[in-house]
């Protein structure tokens, strides 16, 4: 399976390449399917309504803390679809990182 590596920054202020715009709104995409949030049309523009999405997202995730990102990512009711051997190998993951 392939990587998926932003090249440059994306959001107000970014350098806002196409493919790494279109990246980030697939990316959003899965999430707001999950949240039962609209989806966008996955193409090169960066737009008022993606940095808002991108602004909700980071706001919805952790509040832009590290250690709130952390306990967000540690609770299983946050991630149902996550196979249990993955999560735990995650949390562990994250015991050891500082």
């Amino acid at each position: 399976m392939g990587s998926l590596k932003l090249r440059d920054s994306v959001g107000k202020d970014g350098k806002n390449a196409s493919i790494d715009v279109k990246l980030i709104k697939a990316l959003i995409n899965v999430y707001s399917r999950i949240s039962k949030e609209d989806t966008f049309t996955v193409e090169e523009k960066c737009d008022e309504k993606l940095i808002k999405a991108i602004n909700n997202f980071q706001k919805s995730i952790a509040d832009n803390s590290l250690a709130d990102f952390k306990t967000q990512l540690k609770s299983k009711t946050n991630w149902p679809a996550v196979p249990k051997d993955r999560f735990n190998r995650r949390n562990t993951y994250l015991e050891k990182a500082k």
